[in-house]
Parts: structure tokens; sequence; C-alpha cells
């Protein structure tokens, strides 16, 4: 099994997918203890946002697709730990979190990122 492990965090407002933007939400609200993510990718237009389910209207969706990226961690209890905090956290306004276990065929991708 790799050592690092990673995580897949959805349901990412367009104007934040891309990795810094990324990297600086996950920054601000992470616990102190916790090094910031690698960021292994974004993708921009991941799928479209269920009709009615953004809070408050779609204003902020740009033609309702939502991103989504995977994010390294040093490994699993870090990642664990990042999935339990983040998950259902709002950051930055408008992106509530959506985080789970990435597929194992992108966890030994991992390895690529540190």
């Amino acid at each position: 099994a790799s050592s690092t492990a990673m995580l897949w965090f959805g349901d990412i407002p367009q104007e934040l997918t891309v990795a810094k933007r990324v990297t600086e939400a996950l920054h601000g609200h992470k616990p102190p203890s916790m090094p910031t993510p690698f960021i292994k990718k974004v993708v921009r237009k991941g799928y479209r946002a269920q009709g009615g389910q953004a809070e408050g209207g779609n204003a902020n969706q740009s033609d309702g697709w939502l991103g989504y990226a995977f994010l390294v961690f040093r490994d699993r209890e870090e990642a664990e730990e990042a999935l339990r905090h983040f998950n259902g956290r709002t950051v930055d306004g408008d992106w509530t979190i959506r985080a789970r276990w990435a597929d194992d065929r992108h966890q030994g991708k991992a390895k690529e990122g540190r």
C-alpha cells in the first residue's frame, strides 16, 4: 500500500476551481496541526449541480457546473482527520465541501505528489 492517501473533494464552485484557490480555501479552514494537502488535480467542469440543491439559489453557479479535486495527504490518518473535518463544512462563502475517499484506482498514483 502506498504511504500517502488521497481524498476526493467535490461540489467546488466554478470560481474556486483552480489549485491555488482550493489550497487557499482549505488552508484558511484546516486545523492548525494539519499540513495543507497537496492538490493533485482540479477538474473545473466535473458535473452539473442537481437542480435546486444549491443553497440560496443558483446565482453563483455559473451554468450549473461544479468542479472537484483530488487531494493528497501524507498518510491515511491525516486523510481521515481531513475527511471528518472538511466534509459538509462551508468555506469561502459558497463552497460546502463534499469529501470522500478517492477511488482505489487513484490511490496508487498519489506517490507522484510528494
